[in-house]
């Protein structure tokens, strides 16, 4: 399709949106759909704070197509240098609402909507059959009459249509810790109402005229990043009448309000305005007289959090009429730019249906099994049973988790939610799925080192109603014993942030951690990223080699990956001080003539951005500090430039992790690990082994954005395989099922390790270690989409040389 340009005009129309009038600013004579648009503009653009860009089309293709919507500023800017927004759609008509205001370039600056040069519209894939229409710049007709409206925020972050802004400078604001604050800068959608507004507030005067009002307050802080705001004690007033309390204790607020997204279950009819956007607990409404002196709000509480307001409306109407408006255009906003797509598999009668009932596990290995519970038109809760597999009454230890349904980000960075279930929980018996809903249910099955041979049997029964489903399953125990993993391969994991947001729970923090590091290893993990603290201060120095031999005695391999600690500390103290913890570090937690810690001094420095002084830091390091171990996160091509400065470099298919990748990096002397790959069990294993990288870490154990069951309130989705919960170490840990792809790559090195070996002295080992190094693929395009199925095949060959009674 053609480029098609437009030129500012000033045509004025009519647009119904939701309950709101609102003023279409269109630019140019209306044209055809088409795959691209693009709205250029001449001159000074006469754009009002709260205008918004709206994107309207059809996708006509069968799957979710990517929308990319660029907004330029300025002539000719770079990617870093120029607001990018992608939008992720259904098949279907769409529509896409994007306050113009608070956007800002991956460089970290704000858009000047004054000089907008031009707004390009277009499909992110190619071929993609999708129709967009011509982008239009709405304007808010306002609130109703007898409305006012305040939308808190810093100058330059979205303002709600109809709304005004009240920013740090306004004359009626007091309070000691008052700071403006825009979660909307780290958010994929910004919605614009309840993404900012000021924390810290202590009183509040509002030039409202004198008689009754009916107010409604925004009182949520939404978080960012892994920080959820956490006030216990909060207290707001107006005009000295009491119209919110709230009080809790430390564990109250864990158990209520930071897991209280935990119990919320996709039902497949709720929408992303009801399970997120909504909060009903955020808005508070009440009447209030109002004399000569207006409104005054005052907040009392654990400040800065308590004083936070995102915005306040004021109207003359009982029936709240311009609140509900404005909660009506809230939702449909929700509703079209965070779409639901997909849905689950159908159920069918009642019933267990095995996905896998029979497996072989070497001795000191886990392994699962997989069933799907139909509930059919039984409505009682069912009643589940597990027979753990046993052989001559002697059982191995196994684990019943039921899987729950809830609405994820299609891919990391996407706007689509679809609905999975992946998160496992153990805590209690599982309740009935949602209607038309499979239930997962995953045993797993750890063999002990001392297990003898043989074939284990278990069942699973559940009851409904007066029905009961039982199905066998086994487990079979060669008589065989692998080799350990000979490299660190496992995830990156911080501490469980919200035990560490209160005074007393500081030892539960590092409780949680200490057990995470026990489960990981249990569950057969031989690597991690551990979370090390920063080393500031003598104090935290010794802190991390504590910390360090922690996780070395649990059994993880070294190097040990320190994320974090160099970044924070070049802020901090930086370079000659940084560099020399680093040597100090390096030398103390030596092991087997090496360090123990590879330190990260660089996170993707291709990216549009950042600005980190790679070189810099490893030339001092290795004048100063010549035992550190030097590693980096490298996923571009352009970052070969920096392999000269690093010792390891973790490295994605971005950057390329091809078998002959993989040899390039080590001709330059560097050690290769893989990270953050999308099959986690090729990663894991096969691929790992045919491509012959020395470690794999993938992202992220624990990496909450604010709520943890809130995949809408940050950049990116929620990535934690161990989810929070109300204690330190709880009996049975809420698991993300995908865990279990890296614990089954590990199994699957191991496996080879032992052919290894076996093919040394042996003749059919080693045909059958030749088939398969010409088996797997040595390019990641060509193991990437492999399932288990073809993994398990691959396996089974080896299982069955080891052992045909077992391979059976």
């Amino acid at each position: 399709m053609s480029r098609r340009h437009r030129d500012l005009t000033h045509r004025v129309a009519v647009y119904l949106s939701g309950l709101a009038a609102c003023i279409l600013l269109a630019f140019g004579v209306a044209t055809a759909k088409a795959q691209r648009q693009v709205l250029t503009f001449s001159g000074a653009v006469n754009v009002a704070p709260s205008d918004r860009l709206v994107v309207t089309g059809n996708n006509r293709d069968d799957g979710p197509r990517i929308i990319v919507i660029r907004i330029d500023d300025r002539d000719g800017p770079t990617y870093a240098d120029r607001v990018n927004i992608e939008r992720v759609i259904p098949p279907g008509p769409f529509e896409l609402s994007v306050p113009l205001l608070g956007l800002r370039t991956p460089g970290g600056r704000l858009l000047d909507v004054e000089g907008l040069r031009q707004v390009i519209c277009f499909a992110g894939e190619s071929g993609a059959n999708v129709e967009i229409d011509e982008p239009l710049i709405t304007r808010s007709a306002g609130l109703p009459d007898g409305a006012v409206g305040w939308d808190l925020g810093p100058p330059g972050s979205a303002l709600w249509p109809g709304f005004q802004r009240l920013d740090e400078s306004f004359d009626g604001l007091e309070g000691q810790s008052l700071r403006a604050s825009d979660r909307g800068g780290r958010q994929a959608a910004v919605e614009g109402l309840t993404t900012d507004g000021l924390r810290g507030i202590e009183r509040l005067r509002l030039p409202l005229p004198g008689g009754t009002w009916f107010v409604t307050l925004w009182i949520q802080d939404r978080g960012e990043w892994e920080y959820l705001p956490h006030p216990l004690k909060r207290t707001i007033s107006a005009n000295g009448q009491s119209v919110f309390t709230r009080q809790h204790t430390a564990s109250s607020w864990i158990e209520q309000v930071y897991l209280a997204g935990r119990e919320r279950e996709y039902d497949g009819a709720a929408d992303a305005w009801g399970l997120f956007g909504e909060q009903p607990g955020g808005r508070i409404s009440f009447v209030v007289n109002v004399g000569a002196d207006g409104l005054t709000l005052d907040f009392e509480g654990d400040m800065p959090e308590a004083g936070y307001l995102s915005a306040v409306l004021a109207e003359s109407y009982a029936d709240y009429r311009a609140r509900d408006q404005v909660e009506a255009d809230r939702a449909r906003w929700w509703r079209e730019n965070w779409r639901v797509s997909g849905n689950a598999e159908p159920a069918h009668a009642g019933g267990l249906v095995v996905q896998r009932s029979n497996r072989v596990a070497a001795r000191a290995t886990t392994t699962t099994l997989g069933f799907e519970l139909h509930t059919g038109g039984h409505h009682s809760v069912p009643i589940v049973r597990l027979e753990p597999p046993s052989q001559q009454g002697n059982p191995l230890p196994a684990t019943l988790r039921w899987a729950q349904w809830r609405l994820r980000r299609s891919s990391l960075q996407s706007t689509l939610l679809v609905p999975v279930q992946r998160h496992l929980r153990g805590d209690r018996p599982p309740p009935p799925a949602p209607a038309g809903f499979a239930r997962l249910l995953v045993v797993q099955v750890d063999v002990p080192d001392y297990a003898p041979a043989g074939r284990y049997e278990g069942a699973l029964s559940v009851q409904l109603d007066d029905v009961e489903y039982r199905k066998p399953f086994g487990v079979t125990v060669p008589d065989v014993r692998l080799p350990a993993a000979d490299r660190p391969v496992g995830v990156y994991l911080e501490r469980p942030v919200h035990l560490a947001w209160f005074e007393g729970l500081g030892d539960a923090a590092a409780s949680a951690w200490r057990c995470d590091l026990d489960q990981l290893r249990r569950l057969g993990l031989s690597g991690v990223s551990p979370g090390l603290i920063t080393p500031g201060s003598t104090t935290n120095e010794q802190l991390l080699v504590n910390e360090v031999d922690a996780v070395a005695a649990v059994g993880f391999m070294p190097p040990f990956l320190a994320y974090a600690p160099v970044k924070r500390l070049l802020e901090s103290v930086g370079l000659e001080n940084t560099v020399e913890v680093m040597a100090r570090l390096s030398e103390q937690t030596t092991l087997q003539d090496q360090s123990s810690i590879a330190w990260s001094i660089a996170d993707e420095p291709s990216n549009a951005g950042r600005d980190e002084p790679l070189s810099r830091v490893s030339r001092y390091s290795r004048a100063y500090a010549p035992s550190a171990i030097l590693a980096a996160h490298l996923n571009d091509p352009g970052d070969r430039r920096f392999l000269d400065d690093l010792d390891i470099a973790l490295v994605n298919d971005g950057f390329g992790v091809d078998a002959d990748d993989i040899q390039s990096i080590r001709k330059q002397g560097v050690t290769p690990w893989l990270y953050n790959l999308r099959n986690w069990r090729a990663a894991s294993g096969f691929y790992l082994w045919r491509v012959g990288a020395a470690g794999y870490l993938q992202w992220h154990a624990r990496m909450p954005t604010a709520d943890p069951f809130d995949p809408t309130d940050g950049r990116e989705d929620d990535v934690q395989f161990l989810f929070p919960a109300a204690t330190s170490c709880p009996d049975v840990a809420d698991l993300d099922v995908r865990l279990f792809d890296i614990v089954e790559g590990i199994t699957d090195l191991r496996w080879l390790l032992w052919l290894e070996q076996a093919a040394r002295t042996g003749r059919p080992a080693a045909a059958l270690l030749d088939e398969l190094r010409e088996a797997v693929p040595g390019r990641w395009s060509g193991v990437e989409k492999l399932d288990d199925a073809q993994f398990d095949a691959w396996r089974e060959r080896i299982v069955r040389l080891a052992t045909p009674a077992a391979g059976q």
